[in-house]
């Protein structure tokens, strides 16, 4: 036969091909629906994380004690926000949200099975209606229906002995082609019926509640893989939170009344980073976020640069990490003042001294500089102090664009404890430390016959005099 005769037998026998999907399509259940969803198109590999969303978790089981075992795998890796899927086939349990959203950068996305297929463009193919029967009445049925089909075809696909003797050996080439591609349009119309279903996402403890429709592009159609992204295209535009200023810290604490400085959002109680950061994810005065420790600490960060916050670990304050050498307050002029005008340097006043504590940043208290000032005045003076036997004199300066001035006639200008950390987060402070000459008071009374008694006479001398 030519080419096209045997393309016109092998059409001839697909009514044999769709009357053999659909006695084994009969006896296909429920169970191998759920399975085939599992393993094909809901296995927690296929997801790739967001930007944000770090861990995408399906969720296919409506038993509630399942769930919870699930969550504590899953809460137990880090606090990053996570995305919960409910794809299962059966309704889900009435707990699921209490049970899931326990944290604020936790998501819940449900699927809508209940609505009918045709109302959103599903609709069986010919070829499909023929081996599965009439047009199912909800998604979940129209779901179900091709993940049984799916399961069928690529059971038949891997036993050629058995298409071989169905259908002979000469058609098996065109036999495999075909089914390859009913598989693959199967697929297709899962995963579109699958976007079609997911209509509600649910955010943080406080439930708040968006009604979406999904649609991924062409290109991306082909399955799950890129809901984390998806859904945070949706919820960057409703305004959700993604990362943090000092201003969204304030506006999402600013019920913990104690802390705060109303007047201009300082933190005026020491108060440990850890603290602040439950805060964000587990009280229900916060609004649901899509962020994680990470993106607090870039807050923080930022934050320390612009001298809103210092931090400190018992007696130990974390700011401003003076004195300076000369040769290094020289060079801040020249560099690091042009560019930010500002001391403030999160490695070398924070991440160093953290090293050097052998601590934490969760471990240690913030607070505004204005707050401490007083302390980290007092630290600094002890640098002059001199220990017995030491011939010395210490001197605390501070370096000025134009000059230097004694540090304490500096500090003494300024009455404003805002000011005063202003102006210290601008200008470094170098000890400089001097050998004293060495003084000798003797009492002359007759040098030359010459009388010296009501006069004393001073007498300087280096260290070489014995």
């Amino acid at each position: 036969l030519s080419k096209a005769g045997e393309e016109r037998v092998f059409y001839a026998l697909i009514p044999d091909i769709q009357k053999f999907l659909r006695d084994r399509f009969i006896s296909a259940t429920d169970h191998d629906a759920l399975i085939t969803l599992e393993q094909k198109f809901a296995h927690p590999t296929i997801f790739k994380s967001g930007r944000k969303i770090k861990h995408v978790i399906p969720i296919l089981t409506n038993k509630i004690n399942e769930i919870e075992d699930q969550l504590k795998e899953i809460f137990v890796l880090d606090q990053n926000p996570v995305l919960f899927i409910y794809l299962g086939l059966a309704d889900p349990p009435s707990e699921l949200e209490d049970v899931i959203l326990i944290r604020n950068n936790v998501l819940l996305l449900k699927s809508d099975y209940g609505s009918d297929p045709r109302e959103v463009g599903l609709a069986f193919t010919e070829f499909f209606r023929r081996i599965v029967g009439s047009e199912p009445s909800t998604i979940r049925d129209y779901i179900k229906a091709l993940l049984k089909l799916h399961k069928v075809i690529n059971e038949i696909y891997n036993k050629r002995e058995l298409l071989k003797n169905e259908f002979g050996e000469e058609h098996l080439e065109y036999i495999y082609s075909f089914l390859k591609n009913k598989r693959e349009e199967v697929e297709r119309q899962i995963v579109a019926a699958i976007y079609s279903s997911l209509k509600t996402i649910v955010l943080g403890i406080q439930r708040l509640r968006y009604n979406i429709d999904l649609r991924a592009p062409e290109e991306e159609s082909k399955d799950l893989s890129n809901l984390a992204r998806l859904i945070e295209e949706v919820l960057e535009k409703r305004g959700i939170l993604t990362s943090w200023t000092w201003n969204d810290l304030y506006n999402q604490l600013r019920h913990m009344e104690a802390i705060w400085d109303h007047l201009d959002r300082s933190i005026k109680k020491p108060v440990k980073i850890k603290d602040l950061w439950d805060q964000l994810l587990f009280s229900k005065d916060v609004k649901p976020h899509l962020t994680g420790f990470d993106d607090f600490i870039d807050m923080l960060k930022t934050a320390y640069e612009n001298n809103y916050v210092a931090f400190k670990y018992q007696e130990d304050i974390l700011w401003l990490k003076n004195p300076y050498t000369a040769e290094e307050a020289e060079q801040y002029y020249r560099t690091k003042f042009v560019k930010e005008g500002r001391l403030n340097d999160w490695e070398r006043d924070v991440e160093k001294r953290l090293n050097k504590l052998g601590i934490k940043l969760s471990d240690v208290e913030i607070i505004s500089p204005q707050h401490l000032i007083n302390n980290y005045i007092e630290q600094l003076s002890k640098l002059r102090q001199v220990m017995p036997g030491e011939n010395v004199i210490r001197k605390l300066f501070v370096y000025l664009p134009d000059g230097r001035q004694d540090f304490a006639i500096f500090i003494a200008q300024y009455r404003d404890p805002l000011e005063l950390a202003d102006k210290l987060s601008k200008h470094p402070i170098v000890l400089i430390e001097e050998t004293p000459p060495r003084t000798f008071l003797l009492k002359i009374t007759k040098v030359s016959e010459t009388s010296y008694l009501d006069k004393p006479v001073e007498i300087e001398g280096d260290q070489r005099v014995s």
